[in-house]
């Protein structure tokens, strides 16, 4: 069986045009977004943790933690887990990679690192538009998250869409004076 791309959001023509707005896109920010995907491991207890917005054709990653240095900084979008959590406000939990059809044949979980948990925190702008995604993942056939883990994770990523609505208004504001 080959992995699958999610269903397109109803929404996709609006959701990425606020993801092109918050003109995060291609630029090194990791400096101002690494602090979440650190607080999302100590949060979670996860090995690794990253942040990505979602365009039309790829995951564009703003920060990670605990994935090594070759990372890339995007990978095509119908390669990523994180296109499921796209669809839904509620974030997306996976305790066994394995063991969901839609997961089960992805490359990650098949090959190294061989992830078995992940949980995907959608990062929904003030418009109610999700960007993409803060994760936690993890190659452990224990990890799980308590109720209060996945509380803060969310009030986290909550924090996370904030700076990037404000970044996105102050760019706007900059680019309407500038005109």
């Amino acid at each position: 069986m080959k992995f699958k791309p999610a269903p397109i959001p109803k929404n996709e023509e609006l959701r990425l045009k606020a993801v092109q707005r918050t003109g995060v896109l291609d630029v090194d920010n990791k400096d101002l977004f690494t602090v979440y995907n650190e607080l999302a491991k100590q949060i979670s207890g996860a090995k690794s943790s990253y942040t990505g917005l979602i365009d039309e054709k790829r995951q564009y990653f703003l920060a990670h933690d605990g994935m090594g240095d070759d990372f890339p900084n995007e990978v095509p979008r119908k390669q990523t887990l994180c296109q499921y959590a796209l669809n839904n406000t509620a974030p997306l939990i996976v305790e066994d990679l394995r063991k969901d059809n839609r997961f089960s044949s992805h490359d990650v979980v098949k090959f190294p690192p061989y992830l078995v948990f992940y949980a995907g925190f959608p990062i929904i702008s003030k418009d109610g538009l999700i960007l993409g995604t803060l994760c936690v993942t993890d190659t452990r056939q224990d990890a799980d998250l308590s109720i209060s883990q996945i509380e803060l994770l969310t009030k986290l990523t909550g924090r996370l869409a904030h700076q990037l609505d404000i970044q996105t208004q102050q760019r706007e504001f900059t680019a309407s004076k500038t005109i």
